[in-house]
């Protein structure tokens, strides 16, 4: 009743307000995000910036860059600069990110505006993202916006949604590589006080490839060429994104379902056959615009989110040893209130402030163990101001501050014991400061420094299961950060060029690790502390209009600075599953038809690089450099409004393992068509 009763009001709602660069207000980051790029061709500089970050490094991916036949999340995200992707399989396989060299549960992630970490492992799973529906892909590296309910300790990534506008049907099929086939229809209509989209795909795959075991054995010569299985999965997910105006009111309404059913493979040297994992997810919001001044210098924003999350692990045989269970279900939940007032007092002046109410719940069910719950409930408010004292410099300024009360049963002695723990650093607020000074006609320097906290996750805080048990008494990890940089547009009549670079150094402190408690079981405790010091380039460069080019280079220093790890000098101090240098290059070559047929045409080739890295902390283990050549051709259609695309990925049929030894898939080829009418 109450998913009915949310998605008729999702019908009923508004989607996207557009943004310039500039905008004068901030847009909202908590609930739903209307967020639509309208910036002048003529003037529109080749690397986009997030107007919710006006001083800090971000990254914008729009258009080809997030609609790429066969791309997924993880596929997509790799070629922004400071993320690296861990991935432990196929597409389809759980994904996650990291930023500048922080670890995936210290980066939120969000969809829509709603945060898609888990209280688990505090991670988001990137394959979990449907990146079919998203418009556009917004990257903070250092910090998140303002208003969101998690700063992030080194970034933070918003999936934004398409909108409505137009009165078109559209539909598309896809096929690829080891039986991957998808379908998706869709209708969108929009009037001037009212726009609504509604969407449903389907996605399924094999993941049958052909990968090369070595049984364990990394020296031995003894390998055998094996035939994945298990790994098929599908899914279905669903849309409803919807628009309305009252005067000078505005509502914006979101409703996203998805099921996913998939096997689950174990790793490559005792693989599982038979276990299956289902996940649900349910996301829906409603967001509230009114102006609260005549001359709409001043605007409250209200967002109401609603998150409900569930695996549930089938292993009828037991081959998945960490389950030690032939069912588990995990089952979350989180419901988030905000509010963001911003005022522009004068021209030169923009003062905000947020607040929001969040609570979570997470129950986890194993047949072989005491079942767990635990419960956490968040109040968090920001302050923050952006002044202009000078034509050519910008302020930025924060200060925010949360509570928590957290409560939850976790075992000791085998026995169920109740917990429950208090946090508020209102006399420890986060804070960040930001400089952003015009130097030049599109040149401008930009400088940032800042600290925030990240709340140990309910996971942490009260355990998973039988193999992991809770610490209570954990305390929120900390970071302090700074960071540099130039961005800037250079033209002329033939060529125009972009760059955005940064370099920066992140010291965190109170970082949470695993250690034996028993002969069965592990504890998270804190004692680590770390350092990373790096340099980010992006480069675009467009020429004659027709061929353009994209770099993305990440060069880091990962250092972990705890002390008993300095002072024994057989220690590895390099920080596992990092990369130093990441490089990703693509060129595209385009051309638009006037007297033809053809809206456009495309054809790009990318190139992606990741240096060798280790896969343990003690630096044991080394999982080798990639290497992968990718291949796209686009075309579209006037009449009738067809796009139609192929593309082959990992040309030269590179091997690629993650962070468990099993391989992703090689070479792979991709065609899809879209249409509407």
């Amino acid at each position: 009743m109450v998913a009915a009763t949310w998605f008729i009001a999702t019908l009923m709602a508004a989607t996207g307000r557009a943004q310039s660069q500039t905008p004068p207000k901030t847009p909202p980051t908590v609930g739903v995000v209307p967020s639509v790029e309208v910036v002048v061709e003529g003037t529109r500089p080749l690397l986009l910036s997030s107007p919710r970050s006006l001083t800090g490094a971000s990254t914008v991916l729009v258009g080809d860059q997030v609609h790429r036949t066969g791309d997924s999340s993880a596929d997509v995200l790799r070629q922004v600069p400071g993320v690296q992707v861990t991935r432990t399989g196929a597409s389809s396989d759980s994904a996650t990110l990291s930023i500048r060299g922080a670890s995936a549960y210290q980066v939120p992630v969000y969809l829509a505006g709603i945060r898609l970490n888990d209280e688990v492992t505090g991670s988001a799973d990137l394959s979990l993202v449907p990146l079919w529906m998203m418009q556009r892909i917004e990257v903070f590296r250092g910090n998140a916006p303002v208003a969101s309910d998690r700063l992030g300790l080194a970034g933070a990534v918003y999936f934004e949604p398409r909108h409505g506008g137009s009165n078109d049907v559209g539909a598309g099929v896809e096929a690829g590589s080891h039986g991957q086939r998808a379908g998706w229809v869709g209708a969108q209509v929009g009037g001037p006080n009212a726009s609504a989209l509604v969407a449903v795909r389907s996605t399924h795959a094999d993941n049958d490839y052909e990968y090369l075991d070595d049984h364990g054995q990394r020296f031995d010569r003894d390998e055998t060429t094996v035939r994945r299985r298990n790994a098929d999965f599908s899914t279905q997910d669903a849309w409803a994104i919807g628009d309305v105006r009252r005067g000078r009111l505005r509502f914006v309404g979101l409703t996203h379902a998805m099921d996913k059913e998939q096997g689950v493979t174990g790793i490559a040297t005792t693989p599982a056959t038979v276990a299956r994992a289902q996940r649900r997810r349910l996301l829906t919001g409603l967001s509230a615009f009114a102006p609260c001044s005549a001359d709409d210098s001043c605007e409250l924003q209200l967002n109401t989110s609603l998150l409900v999350e569930s695996t549930a692990l089938r292993d009828p045989l037991r081959e998945l040893r960490t389950l030690r269970s032939v069912y588990a279900q995990v089952r979350g939940e989180r419901f988030n209130q905000s509010a963001r007032w911003v005022w522009e007092p004068t021209a030169d002046t923009q003062l905000g402030i947020s607040g929001h109410y969040t609570t979570d719940s997470l129950s986890l069910t194993r047949l072989s163990s005491l079942p767990r719950d635990a419960r956490r409930t968040t109040l968090g408010a920001t302050l923050d101001a952006n002044v202009r004292p000078t034509e050519p410099l910008l302020v930025h300024a924060m200060l925010g501050a949360q509570c928590a009360n957290t409560d939850g049963q976790y075992e000791r002695l085998s026995q169920p014991t109740e917990a429950r723990q208090q946090y508020c650093d209102a006399d420890d607020p986060d804070a960040r400061v930001g400089l952003s000074y015009d130097v030049a006609s599109d040149w401008m320097l930009l400088a940032n420094a800042g600290k925030t906290a990240r709340l140990p996750t309910l996971g942490e805080l009260y355990g998973t299961g039988p193999l992991v048990d809770g610490n209570p008494e954990l305390k929120p990890e900390r970071s302090v950060s700074v960071d540099m940089g130039v961005r800037g547009t250079a033209r002329s009549a033939r060529v125009t060029a972009s760059v955005d670079s940064f370099v920066f150094g992140r010291w965190s402190d109170e970082l949470v690790r695993y250690r034996r408690t028993s002969l069965n079981a592990i504890s998270p405790y804190n004692v680590g502390s770390a350092r990373v010091l790096g340099a980010e380039l992006a480069a675009a460069t467009r020429w004659y209009a027709h061929v353009s080019t994209r770099t993305a280079m990440t060069l880091l220093d990962p250092r972990e600075t705890t002390s008993d790890a300095l002072a024994d000098p057989t220690v590895n101090d390099v920080l596992p599953l990092t990369s130093r240098l990441v490089l990703s290059q693509s060129v595209d070559a385009e051309t638009t038809g006037e007297s033809w047929n053809v809206r456009r045409a495309l054809l790009g080739v990318r190139y992606f690089y990741r240096s060798n890295r280790f896969a343990d902390p003690a630096g044991l283990v080394v999982l080798p450099e990639q290497h992968q050549v990718d291949l796209l051709a686009r075309v579209h259609l006037r009449r009738p409004n067809l796009e139609c695309t192929v593309s082959v990925d990992d040309v030269f049929d590179a091997a690629t393992l993650d962070i468990l030894g099993l391989p992703v898939a090689g070479r792979t080829f991709h065609a899809s068509v879209e249409a509407w009418w």
